[in-house]
Parts: C-alpha cells; structure tokens; sequence
C-alpha cells in the first residue's frame, strides 16, 4: 500500500545523518530496502540497493578484501559493472550462499534479499563494528536497520523496555548482545548471521 511505502522512506530517511550523499529504495511485494549512502569508493556507481538479477543488497561497511575476491568471482566467470565493493556481496551470494561470510574480511552489515528463493540473509562482521537490529512486528513483519530510531517509527514494534538490558545499561555502561533496549528488537551479534531459509 502506498501508505506502507510512506512509512518505509520515512523510517529509511531517519538515518539521514549516516548517509548524506544519496538514498536508494526497493521495493517488490515481498520486501523493501531503503538504503542511505556515504560515498567513498566508486562515488558514481555505488548507488544501493544493488540489484542483479533477483538478487538485492544494501550494506554498510568496507570488504577489505574485496579486490581479491573480485578476482577470485571474475575466474569463475561473473561479470562486475562497478568498481564497488557492494558488488562482491551480489556475486558471492551467488557463489557462495551463507558461506560468503566466511570469506569476507572488513567491518560491514549487510542484507540480502534473493528473491528466487524467497530468502532474507543478513550479517555483521566478526569484531561488530558496524551495527545491525532487527525485530518482529506485532502483525509479523521482520524490520532490519542500522540504527533503533528507525525501527521505534514502525507503528506496530512493541516498544516495551527491556528490564535486563535496562540493568546492563545502568550497571556496565552497554546493553549486552543479542538484547536491545527494547523487548522486541534484538541486535545481530558480531560475527552472526541470520537467514530466513
């Protein structure tokens, strides 16, 4: 409905401040991505999310090792129309299914969607520089995001607080993972991932 795609870019425009230099929404009948962009490398062509085909990625973060990869996909035939690190993820889904992270070096959380497979795959980095949050809506959507303020725009998250995380908080400083302030949103643990198939 148009009235969930309002909602969407609002909830994707709330992270503003982590990408000043462009916006890229998706959407099909079974999900919407919205992605907020920081250009670093390959400024022109790095607009996310990145579709290939049926598969679709938006990803924050840098692959370190991107270029050997690169390589390694391109001797097994793939072909790349950018020189962005976004574009490995497309391909190694291809190649490697779940077992992309295993291969990727760097600080990054990514999503991707495979549509051939009705599959939602997303990930965080080993060390859990960049973050990651997700959630199950009261009527059953699952909501992905960087940031919790994003998520808090939903109309269906339960935002009850989370007692345990609460008291992490007042005691250590931080919220222990997987939990969030919230009851009903969890963070993706560093070096986890999360696949719907």
């Amino acid at each position: 409905a148009h009235s969930d795609v309002a909602l969407f870019k609002k909830m994707t425009r709330a992270l503003n401040h982590r990408g000043p230099d462009g916006e890229g929404f998706y959407v099909d009948d079974s999900i919407a991505l919205g992605h907020k962009r920081l250009a670093i490398v390959d400024i022109d062509n790095g607009h996310q999310p990145m579709v290939n085909n049926s598969i679709v990625v938006s990803y924050n973060g840098e692959i370190y090792n991107f270029r050997e990869l690169r390589a390694e996909l391109e001797e097994q035939g793939f072909l790349f129309e950018t020189d962005c690190d976004t574009e490995v993820l497309i391909h190694g889904w291809s190649q490697w299914g779940h077992n992309l992270v295993t291969k990727l070096q760097g600080m990054f959380a990514f999503v991707i969607w495979d549509a051939s497979i009705q599959n939602l795959f997303i990930a965080r980095d080993r060390f859990g520089i960049k973050p990651l949050y997700w959630a199950i809506t009261d009527d059953g959507d699952l909501l992905v995001a960087s940031e919790l303020k994003a998520l808090t725009l939903h109309p269906q998250l339960n935002t009850a607080l989370c007692e345990e995380a609460v008291e992490d908080f007042f005691s250590l400083g931080y919220v222990i993972e997987p939990k969030s302030i919230y009851k009903s949103v969890k963070k993706v643990s560093a070096g986890h991932f999360i696949s719907t198939n």
